[in-house]
């Protein structure tokens, strides 16, 4: 005549995936929502007596793992990383789609064709993502990108372990050089010629990681640097040394400055001179020379040569003693060493005057005493007066003569000094 009311069983709540297959997500999508649980409705007996369900509600809310976070309420779960979602016995997961080495060198990543919402992945969003991620801009390999969206696409499927970004590794640096010329000791310059480069160094470049840490190169570099002395100009449009009076070149190493770091870490300054190859002595009266067995480059030296480095200091044709410099030329090249302190001009010496002068004639008719009996000469008492006769020479007259002036090397007047009366 009556009957009572069964319990109503509960039913647990569970996750439903939402997203398309063969597609990844990116931070903040959800991925996955939660059905939620029906509690059960006790029943009741004829007489009144309340049936329990038998079955207990346990999940209430979705449950997440690595890569996911849930809503407030438990009833939707997001992605916190890009990757691949999961929903399994863990909850709602997802694996991640970005690895970076530990060394910091490559950025590897799985490239889906979709987004969770069936949309098109762009080339820019995976590259907001690894920027995201701390990558360096510059060093995302946006045509790799690109490549792994279209083989994606053509594969309706995901792409693994595309390398996305390398690092810019350090470049090592090339050290600088300097040129001077073969045989310098045996060699010579003249004025206006040309020698002498330097090779700047490469600098070494700074490599960067995906993350944008600097990677130092393993060392600097070294320069070189010119310091002219005497007969020695540089010539900044040509970039070499301009020389400037004839003679031997000199050079001298050894100091050099430390910079530190990974640039320039290192100059060495080349002392650089001229050896005067032509002197004159206090009263330039004579030139002397140093005469090489070739110039620099390996032509040989002429006697004209010499005779314009000559010229070109002052020094008179009429002076220039040329056979000196052609028999200094033969001997330097036969003997290929340098002939040395030559005299190669003579200029001429000033020529005094001689004063004027009276000559006695009757100088050796003077007798120191006077001749006695057998020869003697008594030295009591000389003679103080000659016996002349008329018209004898008793003495005559010199005039003095005048100086002849001399002449230096280049031409200048050494006075001569008059015969006084």
């Amino acid at each position: 005549v009556c009957t009572g009311l069964p319990p109503i069983e509960g039913r647990d709540g569970h996750p439903v995936k939402d997203w398309y297959a063969d597609s990844g997500v990116f931070p903040g999508e959800i991925f996955a929502r939660f059905v939620p649980h029906v509690e059960g409705v006790p029943g009741k007996t004829v007489d009144g007596r309340l049936l329990r369900p038998q079955t207990t509600v346990e999940h209430k809310r979705i449950r997440v793992g690595e890569g996911a976070k849930s809503s407030p309420d438990g009833l939707w779960a997001q992605a916190s990383v890009y990757g691949e979602p999961c929903l399994g016995e863990s909850g709602a997961t997802v694996v991640p789609g970005i690895r970076i080495s530990e060394d910091g060198h490559e950025v590897r990543m799985d490239i889906w064709p979709h987004r969770r919402d069936g949309s098109r992945v762009s080339a820019v969003d995976l590259k907001a993502l690894l920027v995201e991620h701390g990558v360096d801009p510059s060093l995302v390999d946006e045509d790799h990108l690109e490549d792994g969206i279209r083989l994606a696409e053509e594969q309706a499927s995901v792409v693994r372990d595309r390398c996305v970004a390398r690092s810019r590794e350090a470049k090592e640096g090339e050290d600088g050089d300097f040129e001077l010329f073969e045989d310098r000791l045996n060699s010579c310059v003249f004025a206006g010629d040309r020698f002498g480069r330097i090779r700047p160094p490469k600098p070494p470049e700074v490599g960067l990681s995906v993350l944008g840490k600097l990677i130092p190169p393993e060392r600097g570099v070294q320069a070189y640097q010119f310091v002219l002395k005497d007969g020695l100009r540089w010539d900044e449009e040509a970039e070499e040394i301009v020389v400037e009076t004839y003679g031997r070149v000199e050079v001298a190493r050894g100091r050099i400055t430390e910079h530190g770091g990974h640039g320039v870490a290192r100059t060495e300054h080349i002392e650089v001179w001229v050896e005067n190859g032509l002197r004159f002595n206090d009263s330039r009266l004579s030139a002397h020379m140093d005469i090489y067995p070739q110039r620099i480059g390996g032509e040989a030296v002429e006697v004209a040569d010499l005779v314009r480095v000559l010229e070109a200091h002052g020094v008179e044709s009429e002076a220039i003693l040329e056979r000196a410099l052609q028999s200094g030329r033969r001997a330097a090249t036969r003997q290929w060493s340098p002939q040395e302190d030559l005299r190669v001009a003579r200029g001429t010496l000033p020529k005094h005057g001689r004063d004027g002068r009276l000559n006695v004639a009757l100088v050796s008719a003077v007798q120191a005493g006077e001749r006695g009996a057998f020869g003697r000469i008594d030295f009591r008492e000389q003679n103080s007066f000659l016996e002349v006769k008329q018209g004898e020479l008793l003495a005559h007259l010199v005039d003095p003569t005048k100086g002849v002036a001399g002449r230096t090397v280049k031409g200048e007047v050494i006075e001569a000094r008059d015969g006084s009366e």
